[in-house]
């Protein structure tokens, strides 16, 4: 029965989806590294602006989200919860934003990290397009996706939408590799099990003591989109921190706002005309010891000649 539904629902989508030679809106992905408070930042942006995004239901259903979008957007298909609770990226009830890994893995290799813009499959691209201009045609707003593994995608996503717009949100190296490493043991119960998005330097450091991965991993991911940034062109990216951002949310997205309207010709719409207030989260997720082997480790990384 449910593979009927995913079937019909499939062969819906095929006939809604509309040409994308032409956005209605520039995209805005957000590019970050995990553990980096992304999707604070993506709940609040969403809170904040009215647009649309792969939604918890469109995940469910990944083979047909322009088709759900349809059926739903008279009964808060693009409306973002009130709160900010998520596990892990993951939150909750139909209408909620989703990182869209399943949507995603139907266009981009999903057993592949980095991607070469060079091989980038033109079929798939083309139905990647007109499923988000299908989307924000529906809700006539701009499309927005947070997930972690656009961070080593950066320049097939840039590829793939010429149009498209970056937010890298960034976090201290130190408080982003402790929270990595006490991911691995409350998320997957095992510090040596990797978690989310590899650097392209993975081959080299996927047999290294964990403290020292998830350093890699933090310090490769980052010098991969400083790269990334640099051969895309800088004036496609809005830069904040996780620090900033927890200081002064308001600020920070008011000056989004300004930035994108001065790319795209049209500002973002007002959702809601304020966010709360935040705190970062500074407290420290491993021991002691270990904060000071992740402080070595990141500061002989980032001293190392290769690192410049």
């Amino acid at each position: 029965m449910i593979k009927r539904i995913h079937g019909a629902l499939a062969h819906f989508e095929r006939a809604a989806l509309r040409p994308a030679r032409v956005m209605d809106h520039r995209p805005l992905f957000i590019v970050s590294l995990p553990r980096s408070g992304s999707t604070l930042f993506y709940l609040l942006l969403l809170q904040r602006f009215r647009l649309c995004y792969f939604s918890n239901l469109m995940a469910r259903l990944p083979g047909s989200p322009v088709v759900v979008a349809r059926l739903t957007r008279h009964l808060g298909g693009a409306s973002p919860p009130s709160d900010l609770a998520n596990h892990f990226g993951n939150t909750r009830g139909w209408t909620a934003p989703n990182q869209g890994w399943t949507i995603f893995n139907r266009w981009l290799p999903g057993h592949l990290d980095y991607i070469d813009p060079a091989g980038l499959d033109p079929a798939a691209v083309d139905e990647m397009r007109r499923t988000v201009a299908g989307l924000q045609h529906c809700f006539d707003a701009p499309f927005a996706s947070k997930w972690q593994r656009h961070a080593p995608r950066l320049r097939a996503l840039a590829a793939a939408f010429p149009e498209a717009l970056f937010v890298n949100l960034r976090r201290s190296a130190e408080m982003t590799a402790q929270s990595i490493l006490a991911g691995r043991r409350e998320f997957l119960g095992d510090e040596r099990a990797w978690l989310s998005a590899r650097p392209r330097n993975y081959a080299t450091i996927r047999e290294l003591h964990p403290i020292e991965q998830v350093c890699e991993q933090v310090c490769g991911l980052e010098q991969d989109i400083a790269e990334d940034r640099a051969l895309i062109g800088e004036g496609r990216f809005f830069t904040t921190t996780y620090e900033a951002f927890c200081a002064s949310p308001e600020a920070v997205l008011t000056e989004l706002s300004a930035w994108y309207q001065a790319r795209a010709g049209a500002p973002l719409e007002t959702r809601r005309p304020t966010v709360p207030q935040l705190e970062p989260r500074s407290g420290r997720k491993v021991s002691a010891e270990e904060w000071q082997q992740i402080a070595r480790c990141i500061e002989a990384i980032r001293n190392r000649p290769d690192s410049a």
